[in-house]
């Protein structure tokens, strides 16, 4: 079944213009560790709302999105590549989480 995985530790779906998703659920998640029980629960989400900076983990260690994307192209990653969508402030993390998108989409599409 299709879904929309929203993750970012702070902000909701509400406060951005998400439109049309013709029915298909979005799941927020706030950090690393929910995203993945998402993804195992699922399977691999249609489409992707990525803030960078996601505060700390259940380990009380900073997290961030690019771990959550390292785990699931490693993980599920052969299957497709999900539509994203960068929703962090962090102009850094924007260019990280866009270079390794776009990364993940040049290598799957190359097999």
């Amino acid at each position: 079944m299709a879904w929309i995985l929203f993750l970012d530790d702070e902000r909701s779906p509400e406060q951005f213009d998400i439109r049309d998703t013709q029915g298909i659920r979005i799941v927020v998640c706030r950090g690393v560790s929910a995203a993945k029980y998402e993804v195992l629960e699922r399977g691999l989400p249609c489409e992707m709302w990525l803030d960078h900076d996601l505060g700390m983990d259940d380990s009380q260690n900073t997290s961030d999105s690019i771990q959550f994307l390292k785990w699931l192209r490693w993980n599920l990653g052969d299957q497709f590549v999900p539509r994203w969508t960068i929703i962090s402030h962090n102009p850094i993390g924007q260019e990280r989480i866009m270079h390794f998108m776009q990364d993940w989409e040049k290598s799957f599409h190359a097999r």
